[in-house]
């Protein structure tokens, strides 16, 4: 025989319980355990709670709803939406770079003309 063996056989000879109170004492002493299996016995249920709702998930997003496309297809739509909005904006940002760039050499030019820049022919002014 072991120790722990001897410890147990000691221990279950020395704790019958006789009356409510013992058996009180026997609940409290194992409270642990019961708590403990309790919460295993919770965890098991969502469980499968939650492995039915994802089959769920997974089934719609494969095979689609009930009268709309899959969900992937729709992740797609919006993707490619999504790059259609990036190309429109780098189009948009091209085309403020060249607008940028002719204006920067009209006002270099206009600074390299001999009668000065816009700011020098205020008085000269072709219009009066």
């Amino acid at each position: 025989m072991t120790i722990w063996q001897s410890v147990l056989t000691t221990a279950s000879e020395l704790y019958e319980p006789r009356n409510w109170w013992g058996i009180a004492g026997l609940l409290i002493v194992n409270l642990g355990v019961i708590v403990t299996a309790i919460c295993t016995g919770v965890v098991l249920v969502r469980q499968r709670g939650v492995q039915r709702d994802t089959s769920e998930v997974k089934a719609q997003v494969v095979n689609g709803r009930a009268d709309k496309d899959p969900l992937r297809a729709d992740v797609d739509k919006a993707l490619d939406g999504i790059a259609r909005i990036e190309g429109q904006v780098d189009g948009l940002y091209r085309m403020l770079e060249a607008l940028f760039d002719r204006r920067a050499g009209a006002d270099r030019r206009h600074s390299d003309h001999p009668h000065g820049g816009p700011e020098r022919r205020s008085g000269h002014d072709r219009r009066q």
